[in-house]
């Protein structure tokens, strides 16, 4: 069982299951419970952690565009979200895309963070996403592997329960997070916005740039081309569509697979 498997049965943090094994004594350890004595998991097992307060589930909300720094398509929608939000404090990563007049800090090789509102902000910087148009060049999916790779690296350091990837370009995300990540225990959230042809690529692009196993990528796979809202849809945990967008997905050539158990907004 993996680390993040045993602390979502218990509804506890994976980081104090990890910090328990190390006060046990057992240093050895990576993302799996395989390797752990007997009776270190019997020790752990009578450990009373403290409870996870689904209330208060952190959320890191992946996405390309963010009222007031970006805004090109659905900037607006993913900031009335955010608004909606019930929690303090929201984690947003966008990519570093003409930010010219915010101060930023540097935290890590091109990550970069503010605070606005009290939320967090992290900006990816990459040469190729200074252009004038946010999407729309022949090199698009070099451009949001470097997001989704940067944006794991970010989400590595926090603690987090629902990642919630934002329209059609982030859905490969879920193939991406469950291959590469080191704990691999967040729910994927997917929203919706636009569901157009946009996002179709030749099958070498997407599986040269993101390395993904071939037992995977036949999920991101559609007329024998990547299609990356059809990744979305069948590998995202749960999602927020709404009842316009839903329509017009059961009319669309990726009807088959809509779904009734799709949480409309």
């Amino acid at each position: 069982m993996k680390i993040y498997e045993y602390a979502r049965k218990r509804n506890i943090k994976s980081k104090d299951v990890v910090k328990r094994l190390h006060e046990l004594g057992f240093n050895h350890l990576k993302n799996h419970l395989s390797l752990v004595p007997g009776k270190v998991i019997d020790k752990l097992d009578k450990t009373p952690f403290p409870v996870r307060d689904k209330a208060l589930q952190s959320i890191v909300y992946l996405t390309l565009e963010c009222q007031p720094f970006i805004n090109d398509k659905i900037g607006d929608k993913v900031s009335a979200k955010l608004t909606k939000s019930k929690r303090v404090k929201n984690t947003i990563i966008l990519p570093k895309f003409n930010i010219t007049d915010t101060i930023l800090e540097k935290v890590a090789e091109d990550i970069y963070k503010t605070t606005y509102k009290l939320n967090d902000y992290y900006f990816l910087a990459s040469p190729d996403f200074e252009r004038p148009k946010l999407l729309g060049y022949a090199d698009d999916h070099k451009r949001i592997a470097f997001y989704m790779k940067k944006a794991l690296k970010v989400i590595e350091q926090l603690e987090v329960d629902i990642i919630n990837i934002h329209d059609w370009p982030l859905g490969l995300f879920p193939l991406f997070y469950r291959q590469y990540s080191k704990l691999n225990n967040a729910k994927i959230e997917f929203s919706i916005y636009d569901p157009t042809y946009s996002g179709i690529y030749a099958l070498n692009d997407y599986t040269d740039v993101f390395k993904l196993d071939n037992s995977t990528i036949d999920l991101a796979t559609y007329a024998k081309s990547i299609n990356l809202l059809k990744a979305g849809l069948v590998t995202a945990d749960t999602f927020d569509i709404s009842k316009t967008v839903i329509a017009e997905l059961k009319q669309s050539y990726l009807k088959a697979f809509i779904y009734d158990n799709m949480r409309k907004s």
